[in-house]
């Protein structure tokens, strides 16, 4: 009995796990001094929209520190020791599944001021095997595609159309040739999978979406039971700070051909 619930337990720790890496990302770095040397003991503190408050670590002996579990999105990371000049990095962007990395070097404070820098452009994610993109908010609200996660991911390379001409509503997408019932759809973790045909099971509010990862190849293993593309979307959650969005849309006939004689 003892082992049975052994056994029980272990299974559900890796489901658990297995389910948090499907809807968070990680941030991780080292901390240096002018000279190269580690600087252990050196506060960081992680904010952002998507954020529920402030994460805060403290870098290790060689001068390491890691947030694991991060909700996707742009964060602003601080760096602060007594004695060295605080540093800033803003826009540093956290993306679904990835590992990001931010470095940091700090300086004797000279001048009591905070040195702020703007993050630099992603960097080739070389931890991975993993093929596909990352479509933050900010993509998707400028994009020019159909209102709908299944329309936005086409912009991915090797993603087209699969349409059923017969039946619309049971229209899909293929990834590098694959057919729409190999793909799987993901919403915050949970397969939402039409078990028939493959395609999208659950519509959702294009407000509601913050963002969209798109695999395409190389994946991991939890995913073994697909050969095509997955689509894995992600949720707005609460944050600091009172938002909200307005929509409006409107569908002029005024240059639609007219059928009258």
């Amino acid at each position: 009995m003892s082992r049975f619930r052994f056994v029980l337990g272990l299974v559900s720790l890796l489901v658990c796990t297995s389910l948090f890496a499907q809807t968070t990302g990680n941030l991780a770095g080292k901390v240096t001094d002018a000279n190269g040397a580690a600087l252990p003991g050196v506060t960081v503190e992680a904010r952002s929209p998507s954020l529920q408050g402030i994460r805060t670590a403290a870098t290790e002996r060689d001068g390491s520190y890691r947030f694991a579990l991060l909700p996707p999105g742009d964060y602003v990371v601080a760096f602060r020791l007594e004695g060295l000049a605080p540093e800033t990095r803003k826009n540093v962007t956290v993306s679904l599944g990835k590992d990001t990395s931010l470095d940091v070097t700090m300086k004797p404070a000279a001048v009591s001021a905070e040195i702020v820098v703007s993050a630099s452009a992603p960097v080739l994610d070389t931890s991975s095997t993993t093929l596909g993109t990352n479509l933050n908010s900010r993509a998707i609200e400028t994009l020019p595609t159909g209102r709908n996660y299944a329309s936005i991911v086409q912009v991915t390379p090797g993603v087209s159309s699969d349409a059923n001409p017969g039946n619309p509503s049971q229209s899909t997408i293929s990834v590098y040739g694959s057919s729409g019932a190999e793909n799987a759809f993901f919403i915050d973790g949970v397969n939402t999978t039409n078990v028939e045909y493959g395609f999208q099971g659950k519509e959702l509010n294009f407000e509601f979406i913050n963002e969209v990862d798109v695999k395409t190849g190389g994946y991991e293993a939890e995913y073994g039971r697909s050969t095509g593309g997955i689509i894995n979307v992600i949720t707005k959650s609460g944050g600091n700070q009172f938002n909200g969005d307005v929509f409006g849309y409107h569908d002029s006939d005024s240059l639609q051909a007219n059928s009258k004689s």
